[in-house]
């Protein structure tokens, strides 16, 4: 892993990400709690009530925990990648005024 701030495709790649996880959080929100009102009927209605919580609880609660393990996961990696590199950056940072 190198750093972003020093690699142009790096860069790319978790610029890349924030847009797809922005997509996938602005979108759904979009959908189900914004369209739930303006849309009367039709597919978006639909779309709309299954994205719902209130209206749909155990897809709520399934993709908590999933979010739940997700995390989880993030979490020992992160841990797992410290212990093993001591907490130190691989590539030294430039002391130098330029």
């Amino acid at each position: 892993m190198g750093d972003p701030d020093h690699n142009l495709t790096h860069y790319r790649i978790v610029m890349a990400l924030l847009v797809a996880g922005g997509l996938l959080y602005f979108v759904p929100y979009v959908l189900g709690v914004q369209f739930n009102s303006a849309a009367p009927a039709g597919a978006f209605a639909t779309i709309s009530s299954f994205l719902v919580t209130s209206s749909n609880a155990s897809w709520a609660v399934g993709i908590g925990y999933v979010s739940t393990a997700l995390f989880a996961l993030m979490g020992a990696i992160a841990a797992g990648y410290t212990l093993i590199t001591g907490g130190r950056a691989e590539v030294p940072e430039s002391t130098s005024g330029h």
